[in-house]
């Protein structure tokens, strides 16, 4: 009798791990990249519908959403996520007025609002709208522009809003 081949059976850790790997995939907590630039969008029009929500109930303009404003929303998300800070202040001493000048938008005034951990859109708008600051920016009327940006980090996504009137 010849002696059978070996075969070898997957080990308990990596066949756990294949496991949860796969799961992950399927649930889409892991995403390709285009994946996650669409889901990033549509993160962003949902807070930019429930900001012009907001501002209808309270009188206001609709805001558009300006590039150059969304360019400096996301880059700051992305720095928080990737950096590991939790301000309106960059490591490198940079604020949101010099951020949003750096995007290339001439802006008259401006305002910046933040929030990280929040899961949902609807989440960080009630967070928001039940801090008087917050709240005081989404419903600036002399706001006209609106950028909004999304990173995901590991205490939960980083939100920015940043809201500007052109000179």
């Amino acid at each position: 009798m010849r002696p059978r081949p070996a075969i070898h059976a997957l080990r308990p850790a990596p066949l756990a791990l294949a496991t949860a790997l796969a799961t992950v995939a399927v649930c889409g907590l892991v995403r390709p990249p285009a994946a996650q630039a669409a889901t990033t969008e549509s993160l962003r029009k949902e807070i930019v519908t429930l900001v012009n929500a907001q501002r209808y109930a309270a009188g206001c303009s609709p805001l558009r959403v300006s590039p150059q404003l969304t360019a400096a929303a996301q880059k700051h998300s992305d720095d928080m996520a990737e950096g590991h800070f939790f301000s309106h202040t960059d490591p490198g001493g940079a604020g949101p007025g010099s951020r949003i000048s750096a995007a290339g938008y001439h802006w008259d005034a401006y305002g910046e609002n933040i929030a990280r951990g929040q899961a949902t859109p609807a989440a960080v708008m009630d967070a928001w709208m039940g801090s008087a600051g917050h709240r005081e920016n989404i419903l600036d009327c002399s706001f006209r522009e609106l950028g909004v940006g999304v990173a995901a980090g590991p205490e939960g996504p980083f939100w920015t809003q940043d809201f500007g009137s052109r000179e």
